[in-house]
């Protein structure tokens, strides 16, 4: 008996918390005059804000920053100018981080292939040093700023030691 009132009460508590669908469509428009569809809806008519995803009650949004809260919607003339600088800033944001990506993904691109270059014009001049008879020490030291030098010694190489 303790057992099923115990599960009675559970769900009593926790029944209303469960995901119902919606029975029919419905949208909520915010200051700025945006539209969008609620996606969760529970019993009793809570439902998940679409504009700040903050659990709304059926009455509306109660979340002060949502541009979609009752506070908004009641002072619409006041709060819509903030709304807008703050979408316009959001937007300025989000298209200062792309450029920045975009710069990244550049500068990264550039790295390698230089990286691609250096690698591919030591070999050819290790192999030229090699065919000469240089030393291979001596030819690539200079490399990547300046020209090789194929130098042959008569004994070990001096830059050895360092």
């Amino acid at each position: 008996m303790k057992l099923g009132l115990r599960k009675s009460r559970l769900r009593r508590r926790y029944g209303r918390m469960t995901q119902m669908p919606l029975p029919f469509n419905r949208s909520i428009t915010n200051v700025l005059g945006e539209s969008r569809q609620i996606e969760k809806a529970y019993s009793g008519g809570d439902y998940n804000c679409p504009f700040c995803n903050y659990a709304a009650k059926a009455s509306g949004c109660e979340n002060p920053i949502c541009s979609a809260s009752l506070n908004a919607l009641a002072h619409a003339e006041t709060a819509r100018p903030r709304f807008e600088q703050y979408q316009r800033e959001h937007e300025a944001r989000l298209a200062e981080e792309a450029r920045r990506q975009r710069d990244r993904e550049i500068s990264k691109n550039y790295y390698e292939e230089s990286r691609k270059a250096q690698a591919t014009r030591q070999n050819e001049v290790e192999q030229e040093a090699h065919r000469r008879g240089a030393c291979v020490r001596c030819a690539i030291a200079p490399l990547p700023y300046g020209a090789p030098k194929f130098v042959k010694h008569r004994g070990a190489c001096p830059k050895a030691g360092r």
